[in-house]
């Protein structure tokens, strides 16, 4: 790969990430910020897109089709929606799929968009592997109580915050976390055939959701996935 995408949907996935960037350069496309620079010498642009499914959607369109980028990792927090996924954990997402699409009066998968071929975009192999590797060292040295996942992230335009709406996510999809963009980002790098990961750090739980216990929980997961896509950028093998 040339160029890797950086994509979180808030400021703080993101901040931590762009304070590192050397030769930084900032554009504005679709009213989102795209910032290019190096990181440990890997070129990369980091991405604030925005929350929702077609901010992100729009958004990795822009990173494949646009500016260059030839693999994407999303990067950012998410809420679990599987009993033994815990806040502080780390999901590493094998397949995305959203769980806001309901077409199956038709014959349709659940979660399948109508005449696009696929249900779930799986992740690609290498960088899976290579974001797992990355977990488990920055929680081996920073969260030693943390566990590190891999399984299917679910994507929807809906907080989940109840307990019924996880257990759809969980027992539908096999979800372990929901969040609302990676699915989106993953349907635009599956569509350019571009390679991509999301890596989710868990900053809160349908299974007890507290407003307050999610705003502390938010900046400690947004820290941990950062961490983990720095860690994982520079082992990533990349061709001039």
């Amino acid at each position: 790969m040339k160029k890797v995408g950086i994509v979180g949907a808030m400021d703080v996935e993101v901040a931590p990430i762009l304070g590192l960037l050397r030769d930084a350069r900032t554009d504005v496309r679709a009213r989102m910020t795209f910032t290019s620079g190096e990181l440990d010498g890997v070129p990369v642009v980091v991405a604030h897109s925005g929350v929702g499914k077609v901010n992100a959607g729009i958004c990795g369109y822009v990173l494949t089709g646009e500016l260059g980028c030839d693999a994407v990792v999303f990067s950012g927090v998410a809420g679990s929606v599987a009993p033994e996924v815990r806040v502080g954990d780390v999901v590493v997402s094998t397949d995305c799929v959203y769980d806001d699409v309901d077409a199956t009066n038709f014959g349709y998968a659940p979660g399948e968009i109508p005449q696009l071929g696929t249900a779930r975009f799986a992740a690609d192999p290498d960088l899976r592997a290579a974001a797992v590797a990355a977990a488990r060292e920055v929680v081996g040295e920073t969260a030693p109580d943390a566990r590190v996942h891999e399984g299917t992230v679910t994507s929807g335009d809906s907080f989940v915050r109840t307990v019924d709406a996880a257990r759809h996510a969980h027992e539908t999809f096999g979800a372990l976390c929901h969040e609302m963009e990676g699915a989106a980002v993953a349907q635009a790098c599956w569509l350019a055939r571009a390679p991509f990961v999301v890596i989710r750090a868990i900053s809160d739980s349908a299974y007890g959701f507290d407003l307050d216990d999610y705003n502390e929980g938010e900046a400690a997961a947004a820290q941990l996935a950062a961490a983990i896509t720095l860690r994982l950028v520079p082992s990533l093998p990349v061709h001039p």
